[in-house]
Order: C-alpha cells, then sequence, then structure tokens
C-alpha cells in the first residue's frame, strides 16, 4: 500500500509541475506585458529520427534493442551544419521576437548537457557539443526571447516503462507494476526540469509534454 502511495505522490508532481514556479522563479509583470505583443514566435523541433517499432510493447524485455537502436540513429546526429547564430538572425529578419527549442523529445535524445542525462548530444553522438547553450546564447545575442520545451515521457529512460499500463497507457496496472524504479524515473526527471530551469538564465517559457494517464485506486 505505501508504494501505491509513493507512486501516486511521484507521478501527481508530474501534472502539476507545469503549474509549480522553478526555484527563485518570480511573476514578471513585464514578461505579461511583451507576450499579447510580440505576436509571432519559433518552435524549434529538432530531434534524432527515431521511432521504436512495436510501439513499446516488448520494452520491459528488449530495452537493450530499443537501446542499441536509438544509440545507431544518434551515431548519425552530427550536427555539423547547426549554427545558431545564422538562425537567430533569420528568426530575427522574419520578424520573431522568441523563440522555443526541444531541448528532449519522447526519445529522451537531450540536446543540453547535464550529468543526470542519461542520453545525449554530446555522450551519445558525433556532435559532442552542449547545444542548448549555444542555441541560447545565439537567440539572445539577437535580442530573441528564450523558451525550452521539454518531454516528460523518456523512451530510453530505462525505468520509464516500468509503469504498466493499458488502454493506450491511460490506466495503470496497480498489480505488475515497478512503483520504486518509477519513482526513480520521475525524481531523475524532475532534476532535469529544475536543472534547464535554472542554468540558463531567464526563460519566457517553458512547455512540458505531459503524459496522459488516469489514475485508479484501489479500495484500501
Amino acid at each position: 500500500m505505501k508504494k501505491r502511495y509513493l507512486f501516486l505522490i511521484s507521478t501527481l508532481l508530474m501534472f502539476v509541475i507545469s503549474n509549480v514556479h522553478c526555484q527563485n522563479y518570480k511573476p514578471d509583470s513585464i514578461g505579461k506585458a511583451w507576450f499579447p505583443d510580440a505576436k509571432f514566435g519559433i518552435f524549434v523541433h529538432w530531434v534524432i529520427d527515431y521511432f521504436p517499432k512495436n510501439n513499446l510493447s516488448d520494452f520491459s524485455t528488449n530495452y537493450s534493442k530499443y537501446w542499441k537502436e536509438a544509440n545507431a540513429e544518434s551515431s548519425k546526429f552530427t550536427a555539423s551544419n547547426y549554427n545558431p547564430a545564422i538562425w537567430a538572425k533569420q528568426f530575427k529578419s522574419c520578424g520573431a521576437k522568441y523563440v522555443v527549442l526541444t531541448t528532449k523529445h519522447h526519445v529522451g535524445f537531450a540536446l543540453y548537457d547535464y550529468k543526470g542525462a542519461h542520453f545525449t548530444a554530446k555522450n551519445n553522438s558525433p556532435a559532442k557539443r552542449d547545444l542548448l547553450t549555444e542555441y541560447v546564447k545565439a537567440m539572445r545575442n539577437e535580442g530573441l526571447k528564450v523558451g525550452f520545451y521539454f518531454s516528460l515521457p523518456d523512451w530510453m529512460h530505462p525505468d520509464y516503462l516500468t509503469l504498466n499500463t493499458s488502454n493506450n497507457r491511460k490506466q495503470v496496472d496497480w498489480q505488475t507494476s515497478d512503483f520504486v524504479r518509477w519513482k526513480k524515473f520521475t525524481d531523475e526527471m524532475l532534476a532535469e526540469i529544475r536543472y534547464l530551469c535554472t542554468a540558463y538564465g531567464k526563460l519566457v517559457c517553458s512547455t512540458l509534454q505531459k503524459l496522459k494517464l488516469s489514475f485508479h485506486l484501489p479500495e484500501c
């Protein structure tokens, strides 16, 4: 029973995190003033081209296979033509006022260099760089406001799919899920979000891709 409540508490954090202020964050009346007038912003979706076969249905028994496939794709990710300074100039010339970049999508490939991240451009690709820092610097040099997108689902995290579900991952299987490992995943995920919210200065927005789950507590 304790495991169930531990799981519920850690998972609910994932749903409220978008409404919780990051450490040292204070509401900005100036920010509220500029956004309605900004009119136009850019959303950059940049990830490795990998989508697991079988819709991850055999993830728990074949994690090493998926991990190998994902790394095969990341081995092609050189970022050799990546020049955020050129992006920034083009975005500004188009009239954009802010830019939001996908820092990490569902496959779990992170563009930033964080010691707690397990699958990154710096450590798991020929790019060998912290691409997010370059992006932030380039956008701000052109006077553009900076925002981040972050995916809560992380297919390549070994503890992500320890939460067994049904109905297209909308209902939890309380009998077969490993709540201890799931809590480990959520703890690490929240630490990454905290890092992104504090390591890159002031952000205009942080968009979190939510998990779609409903919870049905058994009678105690």
